[in-house]
């Protein structure tokens, strides 16, 4: 399978960054909540200031720059540049908009009968507008084993009583769908929530959209004064390495061109017994839908693995069980999948083994891992084929690697950065 890579395309302008409609579903949605339930579906943080000392040898306008933007995208981009996130509450405590996010949260959690302020039992010291009493917690949020299965199910309530419905694939995600098919999806992750839709302000044009995490590697850059504790100069070092990459790329990100795609892929790889500690081998998906990469993963296996093969299987099992994930949710989400899907390696042995039928005696040890891929290569749900390690794009995710392997491993990921200089 050959992925045609956005770098070889002329780089868009971005003209907008929310398309028009007359009546936004997120926006509309937003509006209509009321406290405490705005308050857990979002949580606003008051982004960090844009400062950079002027005397550093390598400033950030070098690798970073606006000028290819639209007027209102820059303005957009702007805004988030202008506040900063307190460093300490007394700091907060002089900004409006701090206070009202605080006395909203602690409103909610009275509301919710969470604590109670109570007298300050003997031995203990409070100060501030409370001196002399505390909160007396009723009822733990956190910390407890059973506390967030608890307020997940109270979330889950008030989240279906506003005409969402949960996807059956992933719990965590709720959809909402509107007649004119809008729609908005809320994912939870632990006590983070991501709000989304067909109108969430992203850089657009014509050409398809472009999706970057530029704000928090500058805020990364700017704010990464503390690292580990006990830190030691190899680890500091390896700090100072993974910064200088981000400078010089801050604006580096995914591009998903406009139009119809089909079918889903993942490329699956295998660092064998790279871990120097434990010999642990490193697994590394990378997944598109068509062309577009829409999930990547690099995690160490949990156990040792004898041989190459019993590692690459272990990988191609984790990669068929994120196509089965995918493809329900995508069904969910209106795109149906009844094609099967490619499930791509560099080992043509393991491949060749993938469909095999006979049980050879040297794949015994891997023989769960071998009857889960060959069940649903036998139901038409994936395909194994053999990619030449030229064309892996989940090399990168395995093992450190060069420069040249780096820019190539970005061009077949179809990485661009819209914010490079000219």
């Amino acid at each position: 399978m050959e992925i045609t890579s956005p770098l070889t395309r002329a780089i868009p302008i971005f003209d907008s960054i929310v398309p028009a409609s007359s009546s936004p579903p997120i926006q509309e949605f937003l509006h209509h909540l009321h406290p405490p339930h705005v308050i857990l579906l979002v949580f606003a943080k008051l982004l960090p200031g844009f400062g950079w000392l002027s005397s550093t040898n390598h400033p950030i306008s070098q690798y970073i720059s606006y000028l290819g933007l639209s007027d209102s995208y820059r303005a957009f981009i702007g805004k988030l540049e202008f506040v900063s996130i307190p460093q300490s509450v007394s700091t907060a405590l002089q900004n409006p908009k701090w206070v009202t996010a605080m006395q909203a949260k602690m409103d909610a959690l009275q509301a919710n009968q969470t604590w109670e302020l109570v007298p300050l039992p003997v031995g203990f010291r409070a100060e501030g507008e409370y001196a002399g009493k505390v909160f007396r917690l009723c009822k733990s949020l956190y910390g407890l084993k059973q506390s967030p299965r608890a307020w997940f199910s109270h979330f889950s309530d008030v989240i279906l009583s506003m005409e969402f419905f949960r996807c059956q694939s992933d719990h965590t995600c709720f959809i909402r769908r509107h007649p004119n098919s809008r729609c908005i999806i809320l994912l939870v992750y632990v006590d983070d929530i991501i709000l989304t839709g067909d109108d969430a302000p992203v850089a657009r044009s014509r050409n398809g959209i472009s999706l970057s995490q530029r704000k928090y590697t500058l805020d990364l850059l700017q704010g990464y004064c503390q690292f580990m504790h006990a830190s030691r100069t190899a680890h500091l070092d390896a700090v100072y390495h993974i910064l200088r990459y981000l400078k010089t790329s801050p604006g580096l990100g995914l591009f998903y061109f406009s139009g119809h795609q089909l079918g889903l892929s993942c490329f699956t790889d295998v660092d064998y017994a790279g871990s120097q500690t434990d010999r642990c081998s490193t697994t590394g998906l990378s997944t598109f839908y068509g062309n577009h990469l829409i999930f990547w993963k690099s995690k160490k296996q949990a156990v040792v693995s004898r041989s190459s093969a019993e590692a690459e299987y272990r990988a191609m099992a984790q990669g068929t069980c994120e196509i089965l994930w995918l493809r329900s949710i995508l069904n969910e989400l209106g795109f149906t999948e009844k094609d099967s899907s490619q499930l791509f390696c560099d080992n043509k042995s393991t491949s060749m083994l993938a469909s095999d039928s006979v049980l050879h005696e040297r794949s015994k040890h891997i023989e769960v891992d071998i009857h889960f891929i060959r069940e649903k290569i036998q139901s038409s749900i994936i395909v194994p084929s053999f990619v030449p390690s030229s064309d892996q794009t989940a090399d990168v995710l395995t093992k450190p690697v060069g420069p040249s392997l780096l820019q190539s491993s970005i061009v077949k990921l179809g990485l661009i950065d819209i914010f490079a200089p000219t």
